[in-house]
């Protein structure tokens, strides 16, 4: 078998596509509180299947308004900028696994990956972490896993294979067989898919305890992603809570434990929006 590396992997990265350029562009636009709504409408309005969901999204029966909603412009006003920012982001970062090979079920992937972002952002508001951060970095969490997978495709089934029916953990493995980790893959796509630092650290970090902040809240977010089991998948595994997360975010469990039911509210008010 071909000897693979952090490097040899990158350099097929075109294996999967990119993040489309409108990713930090409208993180950027978007985290701009100046910005006007004839400015994000400008930036969003471009891509058909984004302007779908966000109409979607805001004509859905949880929004009370006179009419329907028809324009980008009108979305943005019923939704709010922070809902709309989530649906262009997911919408934006979900596209790119849209040909997931196996041992990858599609619609598994994403609902994980919406599902950690959620959860993200619910447990950043409680750690002090930038919820918005948060929430990207929980959508690209695993993305690194999407690479591999597409490269060495029948040696990563096994290998998933063999973790889940062994509870062994997945780094470990990753690292026998690549001489890395899908962590760090995927940080360093998101590096070179321009996203901020701080979301690039998070990705990289979320499987390393001395990892910084951010990293540490996408890593309990995924905890209690599979805990609630909000992505459905026939053979889900809560993973092991790193030592010491807790202390280092100053969290209260039982208060986090508290907002569950609004974390899986949110969750699936998101899924409905987007389809997913």
């Amino acid at each position: 078998m071909t000897t693979w590396s952090l490097d040899a992997l990158l350099a097929q990265a075109d294996s999967i596509p990119a993040v489309p350029g409108l990713v930090p562009s409208m993180l950027a636009c978007l985290r701009d509180e100046d910005a006007s709504t004839d400015q994000l409408t400008a930036s969003l309005s471009h891509d058909p299947i984004l302007v779908a969901r966000l109409l979607r999204a805001a004509n859905s029966g949880a929004y009370h308004t006179s009419g329907p909603i028809d324009s980008v412009q009108k979305s943005i006003m019923v939704l709010g900028v922070r809902r709309v920012r989530d649906i262009a982001l997911t919408v934006a970062i979900l596209g790119v696994m849209e040909h997931a090979p196996p041992p990858f079920d599609i619609h598994v992937l994403r609902r994980h990956s919406l599902s950690a972002a959620v959860c993200a952002r619910s447990v950043a508001h409680r750690v002090g972490a930038d919820a918005d951060h948060a929430f990207t970095a929980g959508l690209l969490h695993d993305i690194g896993q999407l690479l591999i997978a597409t490269l060495l495709p029948a040696p990563y089934a096994e290998l998933l294979g063999r973790c889940a029916r062994e509870r062994r953990h997945i780094l470990h493995a990753e690292r026998e067989l690549l001489g890395t980790d899908h962590a760090e893959v995927g940080g360093e796509l998101a590096r070179r898919w321009g996203l901020p630092g701080e979301i690039v650290a998070a990705v990289a970090g979320h499987h390393d305890p001395s990892a910084g902040h951010l990293a540490l809240t996408v890593h309990l977010a995924e905890v209690v992603s599979h805990a609630l089991d909000l992505d459905e998948s026939p053979h889900n595994l809560v993973p092991h809570l790193m030592d010491g997360v807790a202390r280092r975010l100053n969290l209260d469990f039982h208060e986090l434990a508290r907002h569950f039911g609004e974390i899986e509210a949110r969750f699936l008010g998101n899924r409905l929006a987007l389809g997913v």
